[in-house]
């Protein structure tokens, strides 16, 4: 009796972290730098696109914030006519390098861009979005909204040079425009790639630099990257700093990169978007 109980108690966990990995409702909100809806098109993986530009679509300039009806801020904020947050409503959220309202200042700007990292609120919704085994993938800037919801998870590139106590935003977009071979530390994904070290595209400069993570974080690809110390101390290099990272949240698992997913191989990137983000089910 008591092994059938056990036996049933482990077939139901089981069935449990199945259904957890299946992502089958899936939001990506559009940034001006990334765009990792090209990999889910290739794989088969539909989606529904909220809009979060800060002023233009830099990855495609025939794209217009105008022609979307859906908005990060329904995504982040909103709730349902029952009362549930609208991203509850979702196995995975996608966000995009450039996403507005993650970090200090617009780019090129001196207006602020932080009405959602400065937000409580929205470190709280993340928290029950977590916990209830759904997952984030991020890109590049996005990171501030790691940095804002789980602080210690990444020690980002200069961080140590901010007051203790105060808001972070943008520090660690220090990285310099340039290829990175990156060493691959996940055996799982050496063997789906059949190569232990890949070449990332990094398209734009400032881009956002990882120095560590916290023990539980998994680190998937690493390699050597030039950075900029400050206006009068120049450029220095990292050594063997992580590029692309994950840990589980609550229930559910957040993933980030350093580098845009649609600026690399695209046979590459996708093998490497299947391994992180477990939940993907392609069709294609």
């Amino acid at each position: 009796m008591l092994f059938f109980w056990l036996s049933s108690f482990v077939a139901c966990n089981s069935d449990q972290e199945i259904k957890a990995l299946r992502w089958e409702d899936v939001a990506m909100v559009s940034g001006d730098f990334d765009h990792m809806g090209a990999s889910l098109v290739r794989l088969g993986i539909d989606y529904t696109e909220f809009e979060g530009f800060i002023s233009q679509a830099v990855y495609n300039p025939e794209l217009s914030p105008d022609a979307f009806q859906l908005t990060v801020e329904y995504l982040l904020e909103g709730e349902t006519e029952s009362g549930g947050l609208v991203m509850n409503e979702y196995d995975v959220l996608f966000i995009n390098s450039g996403t507005r309202g993650l970090g200090a200042l617009e780019y090129n700007s001196m207006d602020t861009d932080d009405a959602f990292v400065g937000n409580d609120q929205i470190a709280e919704n993340l928290y029950s979005f977590t916990s209830k085994g759904h997952s984030l993938v991020l890109s590049d800037w996005a990171g501030d909204l790691v940095e804002a919801a789980w602080p210690d998870a990444i020690q980002f590139a200069r961080e140590s040079s901010c007051e203790a106590g105060e808001p972070c935003w943008d520090i660690g977009q220090a990285g310099v425009s340039s290829s990175v071979v990156a060493r691959v530390t996940d055996d799982l994904l050496q063997q789906q790639l059949g190569t232990d070290a890949i070449t990332l595209q990094f398209d734009f400069t400032y881009w956002t630099v990882m120095e560590s993570v916290a023990d539980d974080v998994d680190v998937y690809l690493r390699g050597d990257v030039e950075y900029r110390l400050s206006d009068s101390e120049g450029y220095a290099t990292l050594e063997d700093v992580p590029l692309l990272v994950g840990f589980n949240a609550g229930g559910g698992r957040v993933i980030f990169s350093s580098f845009h997913w649609h600026s690399q191989n695209a046979d590459i990137a996708d093998k490497v978007l299947l391994r992180v983000a477990e939940g993907l089910t392609p069709s294609l």
